[in-house]
């Protein structure tokens, strides 16, 4: 499969809650990782399945090497318990899937129905306790050949948020969502896809249990649903830390995972005033910056503003400076991302 979109290399910046962190590891913050290499079984802190339903199996991975990537045929999952809350805490949840088909409809018992298929989840259904609370990954098909993921988490009030993007099925694809502060966001395939707002400081923990394969509804006793059709493949889940644009790119393009982040530090920085902005923002970065494409401005729902950027200071070949015109946008929050020749470069402002 080729990649959904082109990739970066860059730290995503949001108020300075997702910067880079000098000679950080991929193995910092590492609560689970489930490589799926013939085994369900978690290599971090042991976790072995609580229970399987139907007959989940391993087939090739993307690199077609045999029992490689587990498998799931719409009618199996693997089930772990009680475990991998997340409470208050950052954290990113990585995996590779490749999703073989969405039903639009399932029929899970007499009136009660259900759409869409989950790989990795833990809660989010109104029968949680507190309800809807936790975290998952849905697939939809809403409409005919139209496909989505859902990044959906649930707090402690009953309060559901998601970032959703569009995707194809049918070739594997790398997945990385994250909760870092009051934002919640989407990498496919390295990419930054989607994002969205959160209030602070939400309680995701729940009682359903983690669950590779469907919506798995234990301990509620209701039936489970929404069964993933198609194959997942190392399954990671970092606590306390979100991961940057560079650590994001490792996973998603096989690099050298051992690879220590001090040694990936060629991103500019941004730095954007005033923030909050009613009428015009500038963003200055910390070097001269060439600039490949068209500067792109997102509001919290991931919908493209029409904006464009000007009073471009030069510095050499390079821009140091760049301004942008805002007093047409609504009041909200707002995310800037600027191309660069060694990476796309990330920021976020307040329109007040």
């Amino acid at each position: 499969m080729t990649n959904f979109l082109p990739a970066i290399a860059t730290a995503f910046l949001i108020g300075g809650a997702w910067d880079t962190i000098q000679g950080q590891t991929l193995s910092d913050n590492l609560i689970a990782h489930f490589p799926l290499d013939g085994s369900p079984d978690d290599t971090v802190q042991g976790l072995v399945p609580v229970s399987t339903s139907g007959s989940p199996g391993f087939c090739a991975d993307r690199f077609g090497s045999p029992d490689s990537a587990a498998c799931f045929d719409g009618s199996s999952f693997w089930t772990y318990g009680d475990v991998l809350d997340v409470d208050t805490s950052d954290f990113a949840l990585t995996f590779w899937m490749r999703p073989d088909s969405v039903p639009m409809e399932w029929l899970i018992s007499p009136g009660f129905t259900s759409n869409g298929t989950q790989p990795v989840c833990k809660g989010t259904t109104i029968f949680a306790t507190p309800t809807h609370s936790g975290y998952t990954l849905q697939l939809k098909q809403l409409v005919a050949d139209s496909y989505l993921l859902d990044w959906v988490t649930g707090g402690q009030n009953d309060d559901v948020h998601l970032a959703q993007s569009p995707i194809p099925i049918g070739g594997w694809m790398h997945v990385a969502v994250m909760r870092c502060d009051t934002v919640i966001s989407m990498h496919l395939d390295g990419e930054f896809a989607a994002i969205n707002i959160t209030p602070p400081n939400r309680n995701l923990n729940t009682n359903i249990y983690f669950t590779l394969g469907a919506l798995n509804r234990e301990p509620s006793g209701e039936p489970a649903s929404e069964w993933f059709i198609g194959a997942v493949d190392d399954v990671r889940l970092h606590k306390g830390r979100c991961l940057s644009q560079a650590e994001i790119d490792t996973l998603a393009f096989d690099l050298d995972l051992t690879v220590g982040m001090a040694t990936r530090t060629e991103e500019p920085a941004m730095r954007i005033s005033p923030n909050p902005a009613s009428e015009v923002v500038r963003i200055h970065f910390d070097r001269s910056v060439e600039l490949i494409q068209s500067m792109e401005i997102f509001d919290a729902m991931g919908r493209k503003q029409a904006l464009r950027a000007s009073g471009l200071i030069m510095q050499g070949t390079g821009v140091s400076q760049m301004e942008i015109p805002v007093s047409d946008l609504p009041p909200g929050a707002y995310f800037v991302v600027v191309p660069t020749d060694t990476g796309h470069v990330y920021g976020r402002f307040i329109k007040d």
